[in-house]
């Protein structure tokens, strides 16, 4: 990562989620942009602006999920790290073969100081830590 705070583009569907995150992250003292699509989303990636985590809802309207979003974002930047989100519970998300267990995840709802611990173990490259 270079000079400043990490920047985090959150990617949700849900406006009051997305702009919860932001604010959120904000507070905790990142640098936080939000996407409403897909679409946004990657084009935020390929914009060539410093992102340094992906905090990626799971499951977005449209032909991609937050899985494909990722995996398209790491492939413009492979240094990427990802965060993905969902309602559903971890063991429900890597029953549906969207995630491995070891996938970064963070439950909805959450509270602040389980997003600090999130996008920090995701920042320094941590998996999952089974809850869920």
């Amino acid at each position: 990562m270079s000079d400043g705070a990490p920047v985090v583009l959150v990617l949700d569907d849900n406006a009051f989620a997305r702009r919860l995150a932001v604010l959120m992250l904000r507070e905790l003292g990142y640098e936080a942009i939000g996407a409403a699509t897909a679409a946004r989303a990657l084009a935020e990636v390929e914009s060539g602006r410093r992102i340094d985590l992906l905090l990626a809802d799971l499951v977005l309207p449209g032909d991609m999920n937050g899985a494909d979003v990722a995996r398209e974002a790491v492939k413009l930047r492979p240094d990427l790290a990802v965060l993905y989100a969902s309602g559903y519970t971890g063991r429900g998300v890597v029953a549906t073969g969207l995630l491995t267990e070891d996938a970064p995840f963070l439950a909805k709802p959450f509270r602040k100081a389980a997003l600090a611990e999130s996008v920090a173990r995701a920042l320094a490259g941590e998996g999952m830590d089974g809850a869920g």
